[in-house]
């Protein structure tokens, strides 16, 4: 008990268990890309991992197939997304209920993806006059 947390979920309302201890945290994210949800009102948002949450992402995904994972970023709700294949891009997504909040806070702490990228290597650098 002192190692779960309960949730309800869904329109039943129906409770999950979810460990209270995280699998991987900020400080496994490589960089981040926002955008807005369905709903409309809130945000979403990618996280790429870094190896070491990569390698716990696909894991976890690799073994508990057919079960709920359950991320929470910042001082938002719980999402629970339903794992049906193995993850080994480490990419994870949060669909809805973010806020603006969130995202500025993302952006203080993490790369957006266009500035990640604008970063890398030779791949994304301009050519050389000469070559």
């Amino acid at each position: 008990p002192k190692m779960v947390v309960p949730v309800k979920l869904g329109s039943e309302h129906r409770q999950y268990f979810f460990s209270k201890i995280p699998s991987f945290t900020d400080a496994d994210v490589e960089w981040f890309y926002p955008f807005r949800s369905r709903d409309g009102a809130s945000f979403g948002t990618a996280f790429k991992l870094r190896n070491h949450g990569l390698q716990e992402l696909k894991g976890i995904t690799l073994t508990n197939q057919g079960k709920l994972l359950g991320i929470r970023v910042s001082d938002g709700p719980l999402s629970a997304v339903l794992i049906d294949r193995p993850i080994t891009d480490g990419v994870i997504v949060v669909w809805e209920g973010l806020s603006q909040k969130n995202l500025a806070e993302f952006s203080r702490r993490f790369p957006h993806v266009d500035q990640f990228r604008a970063q890398e290597g030779p791949q994304f650098a301009l050519p050389q006059s000469g070559q």
